[in-house]
């Protein structure tokens, strides 16, 4: 319905509505498919070439969609006859364009309902062949599995470094007495890149710490001032040595760095080396002159054993 509150005669059928303040309007609501739009175009009469408009009726074909008549007061209609918030307006020369415009303006059959392909499933082919031995990679042992991990790019040095098979037995008594009341701390020692774990021992014996992630990291401070540093080398005897963890400074005892401790780490394995001259050589793992030295040692890190003792971990190239 028109509202005519503002005019003094009821709205022309064309839906042009000349208000009291002399604006012309013309609201036309266009039902295209499903889609609706609200088409709005308001004349202001204080342009002198519009004062004298007056109402047209323009002539539509019979497939036009249907043009309903409706006042210009869209935002202040007192019959409540409009929507506070309108759609956006539709563009008045695409308007005109669709009556007697060219055809390149979108036409009804512009937006056309969305297609849903209909999908077939794929005919299962032939399965090929396979040799059930390509079905498995070749076993790893366990004590090498820490070692394939390891192995770095290729540039590297060092390459297939294998982890150095250990094991430690702590007495009953050591363990009621010092045995950890939670879990077993570490430290890792590895490289700034992140491609390889474990840093040469002989560069840690000559304080060479650029292959040394945070070598300046504070480590063990939350421990004594001294720990057991135990080695279990395969076919030697247990061996063990202690260990400082504090450094002097400021004439004052502070934590060692990650740097200091992996250089007494390599010094100690000096020791252990130079104290297995004299002992029986085994078949395997042999340490010592034209063997296993510094030079071939990668220190991965340190575990936490008891309260203080710790284990090293070890890696040969």
């Amino acid at each position: 319905t028109a509202c005519s509150k503002d005019t003094d005669s009821p709205p022309p059928r064309d839906g042009t509505n000349l208000s009291q303040s002399g604006v012309a309007s013309k609201v036309c609501t266009m039902r295209l498919g499903t889609f609706e739009t609200l088409f709005n175009v308001n004349l202001a009469a204080s342009l002198g070439q519009w004062e004298d408009l007056q109402p047209s009726y323009l002539p539509l074909p019979a497939d036009t969609p249907t043009i309903v008549s409706c006042c210009g007061c869209v935002w202040k209609c007192p019959c409540q006859c409009h929507p506070r918030t309108a759609p956006e307006p539709f563009p008045a020369d695409a308007y005109l364009q669709y009556f007697e415009g060219p055809a390149s303006y979108p036409q009804l059959n512009a937006f056309p309902a969305p297609v849903i392909p209909t999908l077939t499933p794929p005919t299962p082919g032939p399965v090929p062949s396979v040799d059930s031995s390509a079905l498995f990679a070749p076993s790893i042992p366990a004590a090498n599995v820490d070692a394939e991990q390891l192995d770095g790019v290729s540039e590297t040095p060092y390459a297939g470094p294998e982890v150095v098979p250990q094991t430690f037995r702590i007495a009953p008594g050591v363990l009621r007495r010092f045995g950890l009341k939670g879990p077993p701390d570490y430290i890792d020692f590895s490289r700034p890149n992140c491609y390889r774990k474990g840093v040469l021992l002989s560069d840690m014996q000559i304080k060479e710490f650029s292959d040394l992630a945070q070598a300046d990291e504070v480590v063990l401070e939350n421990h004594g001032c001294q720990i057991v540093l135990q080695i279990n080398w395969p076919g030697y005897k247990g061996w063990s040595k202690p260990l400082r963890t504090r450094v002097q400074r400021q004439r004052r005892n502070v934590a060692a760095s990650r740097g200091v401790i992996a250089h007494r780490v390599a010094l100690c394995v000096q020791q252990f080396i130079k104290d297995q001259e004299n002992e029986q050589r085994p078949e395997q793992w042999v340490v010592g002159r034209g063997a296993i030295g510094l030079n071939n040692i990668l220190l991965l890190r340190l575990v936490q054993v008891t309260q203080g003792g710790w284990r090293a971990e070890f890696a040969v190239t």
